[in-house]
């Protein structure tokens, strides 16, 4: 899902070229780096993916978006979604109700099924836009 959501994201990063590398940050603990593997050297859009993941209390600079898992305190997450959408990054997580405080992509189980949540207030005040091909697929939200 990370990777597709990269897909259909744009990036209002001045200075930073086409060819750019697209850095995922992703919280430790939330998911291995075994489960970018099959990712290693591909491209999306022409620029080369990568990974990074970060202890809580250090997340990288430059991510074009950052995953915080289920396993931070909600507060947290909400606070490191906030820091990091002002950097510009696209900021999503699989903690319950993450979009009501300002993150821009929930995931949620829904009759069994992986879906996820855009809050559209969160990502049309942020620096990235969403193709409507992604958000033809998500829950729409406004605000929280």
């Amino acid at each position: 899902f990370l990777v597709n959501f990269v897909q259909f994201a744009q990036w209002q990063r001045p200075g930073e070229t086409a060819a750019a590398p697209i850095k995922l940050c992703i919280s430790m603990g939330s998911m291995g780096p075994e489960a970018f593997e099959t990712f290693r050297g591909r491209k999306v859009r022409s620029r080369p993916v990568s990974a990074e993941f970060f202890e809580t209390g250090a997340m990288p600079g430059d991510c074009h978006l950052v995953f915080l898992g289920v396993n931070l305190p909600p507060a947290r997450s909400c606070m490191l979604g906030e820091a990091a959408a002002m950097n510009g990054a696209l900021i999503v997580s699989d903690t319950p109700d993450f979009h009501a405080c300002g993150g821009h992509i929930t995931f949620t189980l829904i009759n069994d099924r992986l879906r996820f949540i855009v809050n559209l207030d969160a990502i049309r005040a942020s620096k990235v836009e969403l193709g409507s091909d992604l958000l033809n697929l998500a829950i729409i939200r406004n605000g929280g």
